[in-house]
């Protein structure tokens, strides 16, 4: 796309009439002369704004207060040549809006009004803005393809890698594995992880591995420190000594057993517990109609609490009940008296009688006679129409207050019906427990009348009697005998526990021995394992140095003059993602200021050709470049700094670049 002519009235107070040709051209002028102005020019034109991106500036010329001249048209004119060939004429026009006020004679400035034109034909601001997007590019675009310094300069870094990698595309992994076959294990490590998941597995298992290694000696030190010194006895001669010792307490156990309970006081134990037998098979006959008669009343009085728990929930349910009608009859009260106020208001209002106007509301002469029956018939109508709606609505309202009467007078009946059957429950209620109350007085006359003695049944109580003196006077007799039996048990006993004390010991320690183990093995399986991840991290970092190298290659191909830093270094050894643009190893901010506008044109280049979009180029300040890489297939206008032009003046290049004389 080429600028083929530019033409402003009142622009900035700077008057251009420039016929560019569609080629390069220089403007020169001193400062204040209007340079910058035609780049504003275009900017605005296309943009709203100025070349500085600035949607406030000031577009109106100034007087010699520096006040805006008003009262005039502002307008800027270009003739453009797109890709295609097709010549288009841009236009766009800003005027005031002055506006008098009731009881001012001075008309104020209340705005201002912009006109838009594609080809002379007026356009309005939609259709204008979605042509210049459609036909040209988007604003943002147009930045990137017409400002050197915008891509490097104003566009953060992460945006600048996005287009950059957009352009050049990323290198695939297959790529990267190819071009180093050292890291070929990766591959499969991988395992459709990203490099960054990857490597963060690995660092955080690392870390809980560094963590364990450095709990691990502690452990084993405070193991060893508490073992205690190798028995003297072996634990099997411990084991055995324990087994006999055992053996020997069992005996003894059983001799005292034999001493306290010799045949005869077994014979006398037995002798007793038949005698608790027949005293308890005579005390069940004695009684077994008073025990079948109050088993019986057990369970009648657990049938009656039964029977008197159900008939309370009915009660309780048809209190319920009641409660509940009794609500609903105050609701149905109050609509009642809401839905009769309610039907007086509507029976008491009546269609407004409006007198007919016969008299011409513009002329003040009366009207035709047909207008006015005219008039009379709509509005007869209207009051019929009015009063059949206001008997249907009286009707519905009548019809509402039957229905709302004939649900009183049914809860009415169901309070009655509640009532009657609850005060019946409870009368019920009241006859189960009296009967219950009978049976509990029965059964515990029954308790009180149990026999539980007879001359048999004394009999036998004075044999059991008999029967435990016997063993009395027989254990009395046989305890000096089991005291030293006892004597002999307990130091038999005392033996176990050393020994056993002596085997927890050793136990303990076979214990330590084989957590130490346990550990010590742990700790060389951790470091091996550290050992394999640091080197697969160490591949990780082989893998990123080799795809920054494939990366940065593949990038700087796409340009002439740019290479690019896609990555830098950090301070712990890895790398971070960048987007510096770079010439000879020098990054952009270093380079002196004609480098970094060649720089600036060797990156539009290519993002002309990314796009298939070649704006004009305008470069500010060109005078400070003493060679400029022209090697672009887009309009290049140069603005020059030249003390002696005190009025802007142009010189339009061939094809090839050379001064047309």
């Amino acid at each position: 796309m080429e600028i083929l002519t530019l033409h402003t009235e009142n622009f900035k107070g700077v008057p251009l009439d420039i016929n560019f040709e569609g080629v390069d051209t220089d403007i020169y002028g001193d400062n204040g002369t209007g340079k910058t102005t035609v780049a504003d020019a275009i900017w605005w034109l296309l943009f709203n704004k100025n070349s500085l991106n600035e949607t406030v500036f000031e577009i109106k010329p100034l007087d010699a207060y520096g006040q805006p001249r008003h009262n005039l048209e502002y307008a800027v004119e270009a003739t453009f040549r797109l890709d295609n060939n097709e010549i288009v004429t841009l236009k766009k026009v800003l005027t005031e809006k002055w506006t008098q006020k009731r009881g001012s004679a001075v008309k104020e400035n209340t705005g201002n009004e912009t006109k838009y034109f594609i080809d002379g034909t007026p356009k309005p601001t939609n259709k204008f803005n979605a042509y210049i997007k459609e036909t040209f590019i988007s604003e943002d675009i147009f930045k990137l393809l017409t400002n050197v310094h915008h891509f490097s300069e104003n566009i953060d870094w992460k945006a600048r890698r996005e287009l950059v990698l957009k352009i050049c595309g990323d290198v695939e992994s297959a790529d990267i594995f190819a071009a180093n076959p050292d890291i070929k294990e990766l591959e499969n490590l991988f395992a459709n992880k990203s490099l960054e998941d990857f490597k963060a597995t690995i660092n955080a298992e690392k870390k809980k591995i560094n963590d364990e290694l450095k709990i691990i000696p502690a452990k084993i030190a405070e193991l060893k420190n508490n073992i205690d010194v190798e028995p003297s006895e072996s634990k099997l001669k411990l084991e055995a000594a324990l087994g006999c010792v055992r053996k020997e307490l069992n005996t003894t156990k059983e001799e005292i057993l034999l001493a306290k309970n010799g045949s005869t006081v077994i014979n006398l134990k037995k002798a007793i517990a038949e005698v608790d037998t027949a005293i308890l098979t005579r005390k069940n006959d004695l009684n077994k109609d008073i025990t079948d008669r109050i088993t019986a009343l057990s369970k009648e009085i657990s049938e009656q609490q039964l029977q008197e728990s159900s008939i309370r929930q009915e009660q309780s349910l048809a209190d319920s009940r009641k409660l509940a009608n009794e609500e609903e009859i105050a609701n149905i009260e109050n609509d009642l008296k809401a839905l009769a106020d309610k039907f007086d208001t509507e029976a008491a209002e009546k269609y407004p009688d409006t007198p007919i106007d016969d008299t011409c509301a513009l002329c003040g002469q009366k009207l035709p006679a047909d207008q006015i029956n005219l008039a009379r018939e709509k509005e007869d109508k209207a009051r019929t129409d009015y009063n059949i709606k206001k008997a249907k609505r009286l009707e519905d309202m009548n019809a509402q207050g039957k229905q709302l009467k004939a649900n009183l007078d049914k809860d009415r009946a169901d309070i009655i019906v509640n009532e009657n059957k609850a005060a019946e429950l409870g009368k019920t209620a009241a006859d189960i427990r009296q009967i219950m109350e009978d049976k509990r007085k029965e059964y515990r006359a029954m308790l009180d009348n149990k026999i539980d003695s007879s001359p048999a049944i004394d009999a036998l109580e004075a044999r059991k009697l008999k029967y435990l003196q016997q063993i009395t006077d027989v254990e009395t007799a046989a305890e000096v005998n089991i005291t030293g039996l006892k004597e002999n048990a307990a130091a038999k006993q005392t033996e176990i526990d050393n020994l056993e004390n002596k085997l927890a010991v050793i136990r303990t320690s076979e214990r330590t021995q084989e957590r130490i183990a346990e550990l010590t093995k742990q700790q060389k399986d951790y470091a091996q394992r550290f050992e394999e991840l640091s080197r697969q991290l160490f591949l990780t970092e082989e893998f990123t140095k080799t795809r920054v190298k494939l990366l940065e290659d593949k990038v700087s191909s796409k340009f002439k003059l740019t290479q690019f830093k896609m990555f830098t270094d950090q301070i712990n050894g890895g790398i971070s993602e960048c987007c510096e643009p770079m010439h000879d190893g020098k990054p952009y901010k270093a380079l002196n200021n004609a480098m970094q506008y060649n720089i600036g044109l060797d990156i539009i280049r290519t993002l002309d050709a990314h796009y298939n979009f070649y704006p004009p180029i305008f470069i500010d300040n060109a005078e400070s470049i003493t060679k400029l890489n022209t090697d672009i297939d887009a309009q290049i206008i140069r603005l020059i700094v030249s003390e002696p032009d005190k009025k802007l003046r142009v010189v339009v290049k061939d094809e090839t670049r050379k001064e047309i004389a």
